[in-house]
């Protein structure tokens, strides 16, 4: 079982701060209607009734809640079959008790749509603070930084470095590939960092969250983007 304290996160033997994004830029709201906050961290939406986050963002079978203007939907968690023994399989999926409706959700990329390699570009989102330590003031952020290095076998983090960082407050929200006409694609959740410069993204790109994201939608009657 993972505790969460005063948003840090312990992995292994080396400490990681929970992912306002460090070196981030603040966002048009209305561009990101799918990114909400919930309560302790970042998420996104990906489907009428579905929300990704991370699952150290919530127990398994936990819920999450937010809000939009002033409607609240909660839904109901589930963590990702090898998140107990595999940190970087840091995926929960919430099937919400009502649909969200009027909302562009995000869609998740394929591998291809990806096209992970060392120096591509990605794109980490979230609400949290811009320098470790520092307050979380609510704003939605955005920044692009290198990656330098890529899922491999059962290691599934996507790993940039680089003047954006993740930190507190942006766990559980969403990584993007952007492509040059604008449009986007997620290709992880945010996991961890070393609050400085180096950023752990838990892939949603790989087989291994595809089948088990394509298995639970089927399970719970719900469609994912």
């Amino acid at each position: 079982m993972r505790f969460v304290l005063a948003l840090l996160l312990l992995v292994s033997t080396r400490a990681f701060a929970q992912a306002e994004l460090i070196g981030g830029t603040v966002a048009d709201p209305s561009q990101w209607m799918a990114s909400p906050w919930v309560g302790n961290c970042s998420s996104t939406l990906i489907g009428d009734r579905v929300l990704m986050t991370a699952a150290h963002c919530v127990s398994n079978g936990g819920t999450k809640s937010f809000s939009i203007g002033t409607t609240v939907y909660r839904g109901t968690c589930t963590h990702h079959s090898s998140y107990r023994g595999n940190s970087t399989a840091d995926w929960a999926l919430c099937r919400l008790s009502s649909a969200v409706p009027n909302v562009p959700f995000e869609v998740i990329a394929t591998s291809d749509q990806a096209a992970c390699s060392v120096g591509k570009s990605f794109t980490w989102t979230g609400y949290g603070c811009q320098r470790w330590g520092g307050g979380i003031d609510g704003k939605f952020r955005t920044g692009a930084v290198a990656t330098i290095r890529c899922p491999s076998g059962n290691n599934y983090d996507t790993i940039t470095r680089g003047s954006v960082a993740l930190c507190s407050g942006d766990s559980g929200g969403g990584g993007y590939v952007v492509e040059a006409d604008g449009t986007r694609y997620v290709v992880g959740v945010n996991s961890r960092s070393n609050t400085t410069d180096t950023s752990y993204i838990s892939s949603t790109y790989v087989g291994s969250f595809r089948t088990w994201a394509q298995t639970w939608g089927d399970a719970n009657g719900v469609k994912i983007c």
